[in-house]
């Protein structure tokens, strides 16, 4: 059994520091367990937080117990606060959630991490995109006997906190909670918890990429499996070059289908082939160029706005009170340095750099 340390400080008022509890109404004779911190920015460090409290924290209940410690203490609002927060914690509805989360959560990190990530492209997100959608699908239609492991699970769990997971009270006129007839509780928290939450989450996937959707169709067709094309095929691929007319060499139909049908055949000539627009880039080369140009088109395409975050982070930490009057031009400089950090800067290159500009004093070296 762990122990959840809490740093308790100090009151402002003597009075109430002589009443609290002492300090050893806190030891719990457990090995220590610290909780890492987390990032409110990072989803996947979320992610990993809700599965750590689930795994190691509330199963040993050292929350449960500190919190019932500190109910304890003279001070009215702290004592308050903390018999509220276990009393919620000790709810059927909480560990449920938690639980769904957890499950649901697990299946959206991959994507969550790949999006992160800079050297992604948009048919690579698609496809991991596609995938999770598949598993989510396959979820909700076998969910009677998914959420029965969720709800086996969510069962010890209250056991080990020395609580049970009851039906709610089911009134005629309910207007702060779902009031459905049901005879267990398993049945009541698979309706109004997994089931909703299950479905708001397919659906935030699908509406997220269904204008990606629309745009890669047109560029499957760079990644071929057959060299035969469908009527559906040659129609998006007409549909993509008129979008992108002013950005290609040729504006005739029939050079570009034709240059399309020859990219086919090398790219299925090839005992390995490219699985992303930028190792198809590597391959191909001048004959090419309208294929060229739509590569270049889907490779820098963006997938999500990871990177511009990236930015406006960087900025929170280069223009701080002190550095508020700098110029825009300063900022700029400072704002790539950090963002680009791992690119090492030679002195000297700075230095001559320098000496170059005219200055009203000579720079002598």
């Amino acid at each position: 059994m762990d122990k959840f340390v809490i740093k308790k400080s100090k009151p402002k008022d003597s009075t109430i520091e002589n009443s609290l509890a002492p300090k050893n109404d806190l030891n719990i004779k457990t090995p220590e367990t610290c909780i890492p911190s987390s990032s409110f920015t990072s989803v996947d460090i979320r992610i990993n937080d809700i599965i750590y409290f689930v795994n190691r924290v509330l199963s040993h209940k050292c929350v449960i117990d500190s919190l019932d410690t500190i109910s304890s203490w003279a001070d009215g609002d702290t004592s308050s606060q903390a018999n509220n927060l276990k009393n919620s914690i000790l709810q059927g509805e909480f560990i449920i959630s938690l639980l769904v989360l957890s499950k649901i959560f697990a299946i959206g990190l991959p994507l969550s991490k790949q999006f992160q990530s800079v050297a992604i492209d948009l048919r690579e997100a698609m496809v991991l995109a596609n995938a999770t959608l598949s598993e989510l699908k396959t979820i909700r239609s076998n969910v009677d006997e998914y959420f029965h492991d969720i709800y086996t699970k969510a069962s010890a769990l209250a056991e080990e906190l020395c609580f049970s997971i009851t039906l709610p009270r089911i009134a005629r006129k309910q207007k702060n909670r779902d009031n459905y007839s049901v005879n267990t509780p398993e049945e009541y928290f698979k309706i109004t918890i997994f089931i909703p939450y299950l479905d708001l989450f397919i659906n935030e996937i699908e509406s997220r990429f269904i204008e990606h959707q629309k745009i890669l169709k047109g560029f499957q067709n760079l990644f071929p499996k057959t060299t035969e094309m469908s009527t559906l095929e040659k129609d998006e691929f007409i549909s993509l070059i008129d979008f992108y007319n002013d950005d290609l060499a040729d504006n005739n139909k029939d050079i570009l289908i034709s240059e399309l049908k020859l990219w086919q055949r090398k790219i299925l000539a090839l005992d390995k082939q490219p699985t992303n627009a930028m190792d198809a880039l590597t391959i191909c080369n001048d004959m090419y160029p309208n294929i060229y140009k739509l590569l270049q088109i889907l490779a820098t395409l963006p997938v999500s706005t990871a990177s511009s975050e990236r930015s406006f982070s960087s900025l929170k930490r280069i223009k701080t009170y002190l550095r508020n009057t700098m110029s825009e031009k300063r900022l700029n400089g400072l704002a790539m340095l950090s963002i680009h950090r791992s690119i090492s800067v030679d002195a000297k290159e700075v230095l001559d750099e320098l000496s170059t500009n005219k200055r009203r004093v000579d720079f002598i070296l």
